[in-house]
């Protein structure tokens, strides 16, 4: 190994053992479905890792990110956001700072794409989950005619990834959810329909749905609270205009386990006269 070698290794090592220097670790696993929204090939997960100064912000982890899937991958950016990352079950805020978004040393960082992202176009067996219903036409519109009006009716095809708007937002700090909030986000817009025994916790309890829930849409964090020695879904008075119907989304029968709860011993009804 050369000189110049050697004093490169050096400076490598010396700004990984540098105090203000993270390491992240940034992961991208794609999943190939077929027409009916079927797996039909789950990729590896592949792993990024980088070193950055804890005073940077999001942006440079998120160009960075971009530079390694445009390298790797051939993924292109036409106009917009069309990845998204996340850490803690939370969307990460590309505005913020790397202080602000509390992304610390050793934290791992997921990608999210959208369904329509260009990448992988040269590739076919990486082909995204629009690249395959296109070809089946994702999106079938029908005009429809009446005497005063000319609609256009659209349907979606629920097998395609479910848009970032659509997936549940995350639940508040210190809870956790399963499937976790990684696998909701690349789940299609049917699974999000169908989600199976769908659970909240933190450390005070948990709530549970059994069977099938629809978490299309469904803020957690603004829906669900489990405090000591209580759960509660749908505050009465912040949704008393917009609680879905009895049967619908989260407001349907629940198994609530709570934490460190003992009932109150009951009372007799004989008393002793002293």
């Amino acid at each position: 190994m050369s000189k110049r070698d050697n004093s490169i290794s050096s400076n490598k090592r010396a700004r990984a053992n540098h105090p203000d220097i993270i390491t992240l670790t940034v992961v991208f696993k794609y999943t190939e479905k077929d027409d009916n929204g079927a797996v039909v090939k789950q990729y590896k997960e592949e792993i990024l890792t980088l070193q950055i100064h804890k005073s940077r912000d999001v942006a440079d982890v998120w160009e960075r990110t971009a530079q390694w899937l445009s390298k790797e991958f051939k993924y292109s950016e036409e106009g917009g956001d069309t990845f998204k990352l996340m850490y803690m079950n939370q969307y990460v805020n590309r505005k913020a700072s790397l202080r602000e978004a509390e992304i610390t040393t050793d934290a791992k960082i997921y990608v999210l794409l959208e369904d329509n992202d260009p990448i992988l176009k040269a590739n076919d067996s990486f082909k995204t989950d629009s690249e395959f219903a296109n070809e089946e036409s994702q999106l079938v519109s029908e005009k429809v005619k009446s005497t005063a009006d000319v609609f256009v009716k659209t349907t979606v095809d629920e097998n395609a990834q479910a848009p970032f708007d659509v997936v549940p937002k995350a639940p508040k700090s210190g809870y956790k959810v399963s499937p976790d909030m990684v696998a909701l986000a690349r789940m299609s817009l049917k699974e999000l329909k169908e989600v199976e025994n769908f659970k909240v916790e933190n450390e005070h309890g948990s709530v549970e749905w059994t069977g099938k829930t629809d978490l299309t849409g469904v803020d957690l964090a603004d829906t669900i609270t489990i405090r000591p020695k209580e759960a509660e879904v749908y505050d009465d008075e912040r949704h008393i205009h917009s609680k879905p119907a009895v049967g619908q989304k989260l407001n349907k029968t629940a198994i609530i386990t709570l934490n460190n709860f003992k009932p109150k011993k009951s009372q007799t009804a004989t008393h002793k006269e002293n």
